[in-house]
């Protein structure tokens, strides 16, 4: 009998140390931190993502840009306008220029140590402590060759199976997929579509108030995950959570997690 419940009990006791530090064992829902933890952090910065590490996010979403001299940083603006005030592209700057720009003060005065970092940089600094998905922001006058820079540096330092590659662009992320078979690529929509089923992706990534059951089901049908963008607010996140998606990016990884839990 003691012995019956000595099991019972340690039974019990996995089970909680596994919903805790699992968070979504029975949802399967995975969670993407949104530029890093952003809602408190500069964004696309080595501080956020290592934030979101500490919130025990699933994967950090990070935004891309390809430098004058072809070296991948993160940003995720046409320009510095908003945390910097200048009206300057990344595109258009060397990166010893780009390491200059005050990346931190637009969010609190204690940041301005924060600079932009390369893609190189973060994986240096977190390979193996949290999952990346990179979204390829496009440039007519940069499109391919950041997507050729991204995926050199994922071969460089064997990232294959801890990113996925997403942007707005679809023939770029069909090129990319088509490149590079073994890295999962998604789709990012903020407007309906048709066609899903010709898709050339592993997910849709989609902004969270155009899904519907409807919508679920045919991309589900279509063997595709979903990515919801970026929800932060509780009763829209519940809503999300019932209609069945695999990923939910938000700026209040907390938020999701204490949701999932209850």
């Amino acid at each position: 009998m003691k012995k019956t419940i000595f099991i019972m009990f340690t039974i019990i006791i996995i089970l909680s140390f596994n919903i805790i530090n699992g968070y979504a064992v029975d949802n399967h829902i995975l969670i993407t931190a949104h530029r890093g933890s952003s809602l408190y952090y500069p964004e696309n910065t080595l501080t956020s993502i290592a934030k979101a590490i500490e919130e025990n996010a699933d994967y950090v979403e990070v935004d891309v840009r390809l430098t004058k001299d072809n070296k991948v940083v993160l940003f995720h603006d046409n320009t510095l306008k908003r945390v910097n005030g200048r009206n300057q592209s990344i595109e258009d700057m060397t990166l010893e220029e780009v390491k200059k720009v005050d990346n931190g003060s637009y969010k609190n005065k204690k940041y301005d140590y924060e600079n932009i970092p390369t893609l190189e940089e973060v994986f240096e600094n977190f390979k193996g402590k949290i999952k990346f998905n990179i979204e390829l922001k496009m440039n007519n006058k940069k499109g391919y060759e950041l997507s050729k820079e991204v995926s050199k540096l994922i071969k460089e330092y064997s990232m294959s199976q801890d990113v996925v590659v997403s942007s707005f662009n679809k023939l770029t992320i069909e090129k990319f997929k088509k490149d590079n078979k073994d890295i999962k690529t998604g789709y990012i929509i903020s407007n309906p579509i048709d066609n899903i089923e010709k898709l050339e992706c592993d997910f849709i990534s989609i902004k969270y108030n155009l899904l519907s059951k409807e919508l679920v089901e045919k991309i589900h049908e279509n063997n595709k995950e979903i990515h919801i963008w970026t929800i932060n607010d509780e009763e829209d996140i519940r809503k999300i959570i019932k209609l069945g998606v695999e990923n939910i990016i938000t700026d209040d990884v907390n938020l999701v997690k204490y949701i999932l839990l209850g």
